[in-house]
């Protein structure tokens, strides 16, 4: 399965990188958020206020289950994907996974150059917090088949290394 999964926290690249990986492969691109929210008819800040998140991740996890059924791509996860252990080791069997870090100065200054304030807004301690969020997750992310820093890097360039990494897997498994 030439199926590649992207994941890493807010601000990593996932879908920046994500679409220009998919084009260079000639695949198609897809985000988990964007198909969940089309599988729920409702925002994932709704589905987290109304249901709260493990309404959201029931969701999320038949949305990584189809996707992975259906034909090679490269998706885009949320970041939070990986605390959900059997969507996470379904994701970890199906497909390359590949996890996008950058240093939490980086993620912050992208998150915010992306026009989402969440992570500032009421809290003065929110790049403690960050920081708090990769070091529980760093174990999780580090299951990945593959870790690629992104800070201080141009995109193109991560794009590369990217499909040298898929090819290369790819190939290995045929």
């Amino acid at each position: 399965n030439n199926t590649t999964a992207i994941i890493g926290i807010s601000g990593s690249g996932k879908t920046t990188i994500g679409r220009k990986l998919a084009e260079k492969l000639e695949l198609s691109f897809v985000d988990s958020d964007d198909e969940v929210v089309k599988a729920a008819g409702r925002s994932i800040e709704d589905i987290f206020e109304s249901y709260g998140e493990a309404a959201f991740r029931d969701v999320e996890a038949r949305v990584i289950a189809r996707l992975l059924r259906e034909q090679p791509r490269v998706i885009a996860t949320g970041g939070g994907l990986v605390v959900e252990a059997a969507t996470y080791e379904l994701l970890l069997g199906s497909c390359y996974t590949i996890w996008l870090q950058a240093s939490p100065a980086e993620h912050m200054s992208r998150v915010l150059a992306q026009g989402d304030y969440r992570p500032m807004a009421d809290n003065k301690e929110a790049m403690a917090d960050l920081e708090t969020i990769l070091e529980g997750r760093d174990a999780l992310y580090r299951k990945a088949d593959a870790i690629v820093d992104t800070s201080g890097r141009n995109v193109e360039d991560c794009v590369e290394e990217l499909a040298s990494l898929c090819q290369t897997a790819w190939a290995q498994s045929q």
